[in-house]
């Protein structure tokens, strides 16, 4: 009796260490993944990026999660304001960004994937709606060199605008900072990709309080993803190059855009 109870005291001692030996295996593999993946630096940037809580969705999230399954990569998404995103980049604390329009400066610590993911967008300039009857502030580029014109800070949106002196800008973070000041009249004007915009307008109760220029400059302007050249993650970008070319061959980023658009509408 005594013999049995030593062998089973010693088979559950031998349990126990496998129990522990195994989950120190499987903890450390954890651990290790969740520093192995790749970060995303993402700003709230609706209906390309959106935050919700703890969420991050959006067509970018949608285009990268999908290219993710395709080489393997799981990423992982953290949340900064524009310039902040631009910073975490440079120092390599995050791997990938998306939405950028190429520049020289910030090709000194970023390489762009080529191609693009998208190619034109539409820059736009909203007032608070006019009395009716009554012409637009905005009809014509001359015309925003008599109004103080509210942008993201470090945003780009079209060559002459960029590079325009003359024009009093005034930066702020994010869009939602921009409705909401030119909703209280501390900015005559802003200026933003349309989409953008128009989505915020609708999804925080902004609708029929402004009203768009009929002056607005499409522009080609590439859109990409980006890698932090001090990623670890460098030597992915000829796969990531080529699964990004397929995808837009394929036209399944173009759905992914219309089936988001087509939820937004929805709702």
């Amino acid at each position: 009796m005594l013999v049995r109870v030593n062998i089973m005291i010693r088979y559950n001692k031998l349990i126990i260490c496998m129990l522990i030996f195994f989950a120190g295996i499987f903890g450390g593999q954890t651990v290790i993944a969740e520093e192995t993946r790749p970060i995303v630096a993402f700003t709230h940037w609706p209906p390309m990026k959106v935050i919700k809580g703890d969420s991050f969705e959006g067509i970018d999230a949608s285009i990268l999660r999908e290219l993710g399954k395709r080489l393997n990569l799981h990423f992982r998404f953290i949340e900064c304001p524009w310039k902040r995103c631009l910073e975490i980049i440079r120092d390599g604390r995050a791997d990938f960004i998306s939405g950028l329009a190429k520049q020289t400066d910030r090709e000194k610590y970023m390489v762009f994937i080529e191609p693009p993911y998208k190619e034109t967008f539409s820059s736009a300039f909203y007032a608070r709606k006019v009395l009716k009857g009554k012409p637009h502030p905005i009809r014509r580029y001359e015309d925003l060199y008599q109004s103080e014109v509210g942008m993201i800070r470090g945003g780009l949106y079209f060559d002459r605008f960029d590079k325009d002196p003359k024009i009093t800008k005034v930066g702020v973070t994010n869009e939602i900072q921009l409705l909401k000041m030119l909703d209280v009249g501390r900015y005559d004007i802003i200026i933003g990709n349309d989409l953008n915009i128009d989505y915020l307008i609708h999804r925080h109760g902004f609708s029929g309080k402004f009203e768009k220029a009929p002056f607005k400059v499409d522009s080609f302007t590439p859109t990409y993803i980006a890698i932090s050249k001090k990623s670890k993650f460098i030597d992915v970008i000829p796969r990531l190059g080529v699964a990004l070319k397929n995808m837009i061959e394929s036209k399944r980023i173009e759905e992914i855009e219309q089936t988001y658009m087509k939820k937004f509408k929805a709702n």
